[in-house]
């Protein structure tokens, strides 16, 4: 029995990807060259399902993927341990502004967290031959609830914040493979706390995300190149009303948050030894946080531009000792990052810019 044991490379870690995505253990042992062929690839491209069927991948602190083939041109799958969708590159993002938010205006209720939720992702993918179309569908969500009742007064309040969404995926051709992708999703926040003579509500003045990608592999020889870009748009508002009878209701406004961030990437892999292959792969990321105080003629922006330099080289071996297959793959990874900020306030403007910071080389 012990034929069919598959001993592979196992890395203890969960990073984000430059493409703002979790990584299994076999891309970040590969210092996050995500460009290689792998069912990793779904976490970006729900469509790349077309390039498995009935594989269910578990491995330590990273996703936990799962497809099932239904016939020849449906596919279902699952993740698990995917970590949040919205961005957490800034320490200012939506969900580190929502939920103190939420737990101030609301103190009520039991303090809503989001932060180490792993919520499932749904898949499905249609194969049309040379076209086939993937969905991955979430939905973040948390919630409270309190009730007091007494004599004297009742106090009741909820608080929940939510994030419903769907990532669109169309991959076209065999060999030579394009993907594109258009994402949705609605963030938004509620609550409400009544007692005998206030109300208290909160709701997002307005919240979305959108996400627009594309990629291509194209064979050259015995090598694949590979290119793709990565658009990611968030902005979102809060607004909190407090009514106590006689007094008329007061309604307040937060900022207006925007949140960009964009990757640019391109890469090359072929293969190498019997059974191994080697990939380098380059990304430019840039991430943007604006905040805008429309009332007093305010906006202040930090940014960062993160230049991204990986290798990664892998190889197998067959039936070597009492295993089917034995992997040993590890990698080197290198960031150079510069931070910008700029704050305005009516006609006066200020600039600054930090002094490229280069990280360690990093193996993996």
């Amino acid at each position: 029995m012990f034929k069919r044991l598959i001993l592979v490379c196992i890395v203890l870690a969960l990073s984000a990807s430059a493409q703002f995505y979790p990584s299994n253990s076999r891309i970040a042992s590969l210092a996050e060259t995500f460009i290689i062929d792998d069912i990793n690839d779904v976490l970006r491209y729900a469509a790349y399902m077309k390039n498995y069927e009935d594989d269910l991948q578990v491995t330590f602190t990273s996703p936990i993927i799962g497809i099932k083939a239904v016939g020849d041109k449906l596919r279902l799958g699952a993740i698990g341990n995917r970590g949040l969708m919205l961005s957490q590159q800034f320490t200012q993002n939506f969900y580190s502004i929502a939920i103190p938010f939420v737990n101030g205006e609301i103190p009520a209720t039991p303090d809503i967290s989001i932060r180490n939720q792993y919520i499932p992702h749904a898949l499905l993918g249609v194969d049309a031959g040379i076209l086939t179309l993937g969905f991955d569908v979430f939905f973040e969500y948390a919630r409270s609830r309190y009730n007091q009742k007494d004599s004297l007064q009742e106090t009741s309040a909820s608080a929940s914040i939510h994030n419903p969404g769907v990532l669109a995926s169309a991959l076209f051709g065999e060999d030579f493979q394009i993907a594109a992708k258009l994402g949705l999703a609605v963030p938004r926040i509620s609550g409400k706390a009544e007692s005998n003579n206030s109300t208290v509500e909160v709701e997002s003045d307005k919240g979305i995300f959108l996400e627009f990608g594309g990629e291509a592999g194209i064979p050259v020889g015995s090598l694949k190149l590979s290119m793709g870009v990565d658009l990611i748009l968030e902005k979102y508002a809060f607004e909190a009303s407090r009514e106590t009878p006689p007094a008329p209701k007061v309604t307040a406004t937060t900022d207006e948050f925007t949140d960009t961030r964009t990757a640019i990437y391109a890469g090359v892999q072929g293969d190498v030894f019997t059974n191994g292959l080697w990939a380098a792969q380059y990304t430019l990321n840039l991430f943007r946080h604006t905040s805008e105080d429309e009332d007093n003629d305010a906006k202040a922006c930090s940014s960062q531009v993160v230049h991204s330099f990986s290798v990664g080289l892998e190889n197998g071996w067959d039936n070597l000792w009492i295993f089917d297959k034995v992997y040993a793959r590890g990698g080197m990874k290198m960031d150079l990052r510069t931070s910008h900020y700029n704050d305005e306030v009516g006609r006066s403007e200020t600039r600054t810019k930090d002094q490229t910071k280069f990280d360690e080389l990093m193996p993996t």
